[in-house]
């Protein structure tokens, strides 16, 4: 049922059942959930990455606070992740080089802020919904002048065809503000 996928940047090897789930849609194991088409793949790929990213810097995804999915799917990607790679020493090195960030993402919530702020061991501002942004750059621009750094989902409202919203922020950040490092990321499957 697991297909195995060989990571190139980890070495770890990781399972698969996508391929798997159509056929057993809403079959329960011992009371284990099956992911459905329903689930949202922006955002469990998003939840996987903050997880990742976690193991790479030595922090345990048992001790995260946020809510990722329990479903089977994840399961077997927490337990792959567990027993194929070696348990890093939490790294500290990005420790001190920043005192506020901001962390524009619609899955902000979904792990990345919390995962960023052990990483950088320092206030992570989150920006999610369309609000936020527009207050940010219309009412109260100058507030950008607050972050060291400001980390931008490509792809925001959980959705992998418009970066729209995205480039037009990071045009009107780095045109007000050339001197606060932008970093453009993008989660994928």
């Amino acid at each position: 049922m697991f297909s195995e996928i060989f990571d190139k940047v980890t070495g770890a090897i990781e399972y698969s059942i996508i391929n798997e789930l159509p056929k057993m849609e809403g079959l329960k194991f011992h009371n284990v959930q099956i992911r459905k088409d329903s689930d949202n793949n922006h955002q469990s790929t998003n939840e996987w990455g903050a997880i990742k990213l976690a193991s790479n810097f030595g922090i345990d995804s048992n001790t995260l606070q946020f809510k990722w999915p329990r479903h089977l799917y994840f399961k077997s990607l927490i337990k792959s992740l567990h027993t194929n790679t070696q348990l890093v020493a939490p790294n500290h090195i990005l420790h001190g080089h920043f005192k506020k960030i901001l962390l524009i993402d619609d899955n902000a919530e979904n792990g990345w802020g919390e995962v960023l702020r052990i990483i950088f061991n320092c206030t992570v501002e989150s920006r999610v919904t369309n609000m936020e942004l527009n207050v940010l750059r219309n009412v109260n621009p100058n507030k950008c002048q607050e972050y060291d750094l400001i980390l931008l989902d490509l792809y925001l409202d959980n959705t992998k065809t418009d970066n729209s919203k995205a480039l037009s922020l990071l045009r009107f950040v780095k045109n007000k503000f050339p001197e606060i490092p932008v970093i453009i990321y993008y989660c994928f499957k």
